[in-house]
Formats: C-alpha cells, structure tokens, sequence
C-alpha cells in the first residue's frame, strides 16, 4: 500500500466516511488500499496501471475514467479521490462519474485546494509537476460549477497541516522503516482531524445525483400527514473542467507521484462554502466508525418515581394542557431539557418548543418560563405548530431540528442559537421534506434524532405514508441543510405481525455507543419503549421492548412514547413523554447495561 493510500484509509472514517449496501466504484485505485479502512465496502477499483494482482485490496479492472467499461446507473458510490487535477478535460471525467451513479448515489471526490501549500512552499510547485497535476487545485466554487445540475455539491476543507509538515520525512522511512512510519501517519491524521479548516490543503466534496422525486424542492410532499392519534403529530403514527491525461490516477499532499488516497476535508459545524454551494449527504454514511461513548445495549428501563419529572404547567401557561418529545443534553451547568407544549387539546395546532433547566436530572425548572421557539408566521412550513426539538451542542453554540406543521403536512426545520433561548430559523428551512406521494415518508417526515460524527451530521428521523403508518429512515449531511436519504430507507420498518411495535415504529433517539449505535423508538400498538442496535445506521437489529405502559390509573398508563437518552452515570437514563386521560406530561427512567 503507498502512503498516500494509508494517510487516506486514516482520514475517511475520521471525516464519518463508510459506505453501506451497494456497488461501489473507486476510480484511480491504484491497489484500493484507502477503502480498506471503510466498513462494509464491496469495491471494484478502476486504474488505467493497477497494482499487480497480488497487490490489491479489491479487485481491479483496467480502464479510463472518462470511458469507463460500467454502464451508467451502476453504482450506489463513487470514489474519485485525487483524480480531477490530473485531467485536461476534467469536464468529461466529472460527466462520466455522475452517470455511473444510481439516482440517489454519491460521488466522493478529493482534490488539492486552490491554495495548497507544501511544507516548505518553495516545493508546491515542483511537487504538483511531479504528481502530473494539469492544474494546482479547486476552490469550492469551482467544483460547484464543474458539475452542475442535477447533483448536489458540497465541498469542505481537510487542511492537514500536520501531514504537509511530516510528509517528507515519512516519505523516507516509508519503504525501509513502514511501522514508525505508519504511527507518525496515524499521528498526523489524528491531530489533523483537531485541525480541519484551512486552505492550504485539500478539499473533500460529496456529490449526490438527485433521485427523480426530489429534483424539485416541493416534488411530492403534498400528502398531509393523516391525525389518528390523540397526540402531537409524531403519535400519529410519530452532505474545473476538462481528456484524459490520467484518468483513474490520483495524487496530491497525501501522495507520492500519483499516489492514490484522498485528503477529505472535515467541518467545524459552522458551514464554510457549502452553505453557499448546493449542500449534500452521503447515500450511505456509517457512524459506528470510531469509539462511542456509551459501553453496552440497554436492560430493562426502571421507572424513577410514580409520577412525572416535568408535568404540565400552572393554568394559564402556555404548556398547561401537555408536554412531550423532551430533549436532554448534560452540559457543565447540569442538564437542560427542550420539549414541546400546548396549552390547548388539538394534539397538531398550537405547539411550541420551552426549555427546562435541572442539577440532576430529576427537578426541573422552567427556564425560561415562556417558549423559546414558537410557530412560524401564518402560512409559513411550521405556522401552525412547532414540535420535537432535538439539540446539538458543538462547544459554543446550539443547533436544533425541529418539526414544523402547516395545517397539512409535516417537515423538519433547523434554528440556530448561541444560548439556547433565543433561537434563528435557518433560511433555508425546511431542511427535509416529505417524499413523492406514494413513498413511504411521502405525507410527512417529523421527529428527527442528530448524530454528528467527524465531518457529518447523521439523522434518523421518523416518516409516514398516506396510510398513517409511520417508519424510521436514515439520511446524512456535511452541513445540517441539505440532506440525502438513504437509499434503503426506512431502514427500521414495522415489527412482524403480533409484535408490540406491528404498526408503527416512531421518534428515535440513537445514543453512539462503543459497539456502534443504539436506537431508542416508540412502537404501536402495544405502546411503549424499545430499542434495536447498529454498527452502520442502515441494517438494524431489534432488541426487544424495555418499558411497557404504566399500571391502569397511573400518569403513563395509556401512552409511552417519545424518549430522549443519555448514557450517564454507569446507565442510560431515559426521559420521556407519558399519557394519562390525553394529558402528557414527562417522565424519567433508568436503564442499565444488559448482559
């Protein structure tokens, strides 16, 4: 394997980069080395001078990007990594990429930045010679214009410092020292991933083909969501330019004359060009890459107390009438909760979002005692009703995906705040829409769960059909906005006949845990709490139910529904919604490691 590969085959998962179910092709292979370190990869390379057979990590076949010997349609992702920049007509090479796609596949590409530098300068320029390099390098705008309609760009910066300033010397000890050299790569991309942004290395953009159903912003979401429950909307059922010269050959800072791996390029949560490009997500991102935080799958759930932690408040408070859908995130002050409330009984109109303060998770105060997001101007996508908050918190400052309701359908919006309290809607809202009409998310999509993972942001989120049904899929993005669904969704469907979660599996929550993942969700008919674990985010393996309905009478004894969960002190702690007599209100639960 060539140092480039290695470096690469260290940053891909870094930048939450694995590759689910489906064909994939990486073109200027070389040996497929780098996409040895994706989880799940089933590859073919392209390369018009493969390795040797005996050297290969996939199998190869020899052949032209521009050309390629694959008919279009074919692939489910596409890696060209450090191929653009060797190409007169890269124009052509992008065009023959895009087509190889399945409508929905993504593109991976990584180029050297406009502004790239080696370490010392003096040597950029000999070393692009050397590389063959037809032209220095791409700004994010020129690969926003090199590919065009029909796709979905979204470039962010990898600058690799660390690697610029150790590529020489490893360059040395690669060949007759490769241990001490592969730990000072293993270094540099661990520290490089603390060091992201910068334009002095490279660029790693994600390029999806727009399926046929969304290539207009409102294609297909017109079905409303259909009420059926005596609840908010979720009981309803709840990421320049031109022939060949080397097509399938890459290189760049990671590489060594023509080496072979990409420099993806990770994000600091705050989107640089690609708030201004077309945004994307990956069609196939796996986030039980690296370590998690929590070390097993749950027990059974232990209710704390007989009766709610957060109830509804006083009369003539805005959420006097329910509660529910709570969001908590422990932070160094202690815990803060997001839920949603009502001061009437329409289970659609009339939400808003508060917030809720705790030192353990047990009391609560309003904090603010009015909400902290309410509907949206009249005729707006969430006019009618604003629900499910779900918060991440980057260290400074606080993204929350929301559910908006307009009077017919369901969608997910994004609000920006640097405290907490005061809130921004995103311009850009919504950020995920229904599906066509006859799709099973096509009469809404609500209730999402975030997950951000190296570079990208991972969301599971709940979607309904025109029957009701409601189902959980999975999409990705780089930045927040612009989201690809996965192609397999929903890639947590009904339970088999007879189960207690039969005709609806509703508002996840995933908790990234060492072996991967685990998902929380609400399930009907037989209401309660469940769980399935993961290692990619797509296939999902049940776990069973761990908290059923409370005893007949009790403050839960009709609904259970809607949790949040964090692994805190040694257990998962569960917080979630809970109906007596239509009146929701909130609810704490323990669980610990299963055996």
């Amino acid at each position: 394997m060539r140092l480039g590969s290695y470096y690469r085959r260290l940053v891909l998962p870094r930048l939450g980069v694995c590759v689910g179910p489906g064909p994939v092709l990486d073109v200027g292979s070389y040996d497929g080395g780098a996409l040895a370190g994706l989880s799940g990869v089933h590859a073919v390379g392209l390369d018009r001078d493969p390795a040797p057979a005996g050297q290969c990590v996939v199998p190869m076949v020899r052949g032209d990007g521009c050309q390629p010997p694959f008919r279009p349609g074919t692939f489910a992702a596409v890696f060209a990594l450090d191929v653009l920049e060797h190409e007169e007509d890269d124009r052509r090479l992008a065009a023959a990429l895009v087509d190889l796609l399945a409508p929905g596949g993504t593109l991976w590409v990584s180029v050297p930045h406009r502004g790239y530098r080696a370490v010392p300068p003096m040597l950029t320029a000999p070393l692009h010679r050397r590389w063959g390099h037809v032209r220095p390098g791409y700004a994010a705008d020129d690969l926003a214009a090199l590919f065009g309609a029909g796709v979905v760009v979204e470039a962010v910066e990898w600058n690799e410092p660390v690697f610029r300033l150790l590529y020489f010397p490893v360059r040395l000890l690669w060949r007759p020292l490769p241990g001490l050299a592969r730990l000072l790569l293993r270094v540099a991309a661990r520290l490089d991933a603390h060091l992201q942004r910068g334009q002095k290395g490279h660029l790693f953009a994600r390029i999806v083909r727009r399926p046929p159903d969304t290539t207009r912003p409102d294609a297909g979401a017109t079905a409303p969501a259909p009420p059926t429950q005596a609840a908010p909307p979720v009981e309803a059922g709840s990421a320049s330019q031109p022939a060949p010269r080397a097509s399938g050959r890459r290189s760049g800072a990671a590489a060594e004359g023509g080496s072979t791996r990409p420099r993806g390029a990770a994000y600091d949560g705050k989107p640089p060009v690609a708030a201004t490009l077309g945004l994307l997500a990956l069609s196939a991102l796996v986030v039980g890459c690296g370590p998690g935080s929590a070390p097993g799958v749950p027990g059974p759930a232990i209710r704390q107390g007989a009766a709610p932690v957060l109830a509804p408040g006083a009369p003539e408070s805005w959420d006097s009438g329910a509660i529910h859908a709570p969001q908590v995130l422990k932070l160094n002050e202690g815990y803060v909760m997001w839920y949603d409330g009502t001061a009437g009984t329409d289970p659609y109109r009339g939400w808003s979002i508060g917030r809720a303060t705790s030192a353990d998770g047990i009391t609560w105060e309003r904090d603010p005692p009015t909400p902290v997001l309410t509907p949206g101007a009249p005729g707006a996508w969430d006019g009618v009703s604003v629900h499910d908050p779900r918060v991440v918190y980057d260290g400074t400052s606080y993204r929350m995906w929301y559910s908006g309701f307009d009077g017919e359908r369901w969608q997910i919006g994004l609000a920006r705040s640097e405290d907490g309290v005061t809130w921004t809607r995103h311009a850009a809202n919504p950020v995920l829409r229904p599906g066509s009409p006859d799709a099973w998310d096509g009469a809404g999509v609500a209730y999402s769960s975030v997950v951000r993972r190296g570079a990208a942001y991972h969301m599971w989120y709940q979607g309904g059909d025109r029957g009701g049904v409601w189902r959980i899929g999975y999409a990705t993005s780089l930045d927040g906005l612009t989201w690809t669904k996965h192609p397999a969704n929903p890639v947590l469907d009904l339970g088999p006949p007879g189960s207690w979660d039969s005709a609806r599996v509703f508002t996840p929550a995933v908790v990234p845990v060492a072996q991967g993942l685990v998902l929380w969700y609400s399930g009907a008919p037989r209401w309660g709490l469940g769980y399935a674990t993961s290692s990619d985010g797509v296939s999902w393996q049940r776990g069973g139910r761990v908290l059923a309905l409370g005893p007949p009478g009790a403050w839960d004894g009709e609904q259970v529904l809607t949790p949040t969960a964090l692994w805190d002190a040694g257990g998962y702690r569960l917080w979630y919604a809970g109906s007596q007599e239509g009146r929701l209100a909130i609810g704490l639960a323990l669980a610990s490691p299963g055996k």
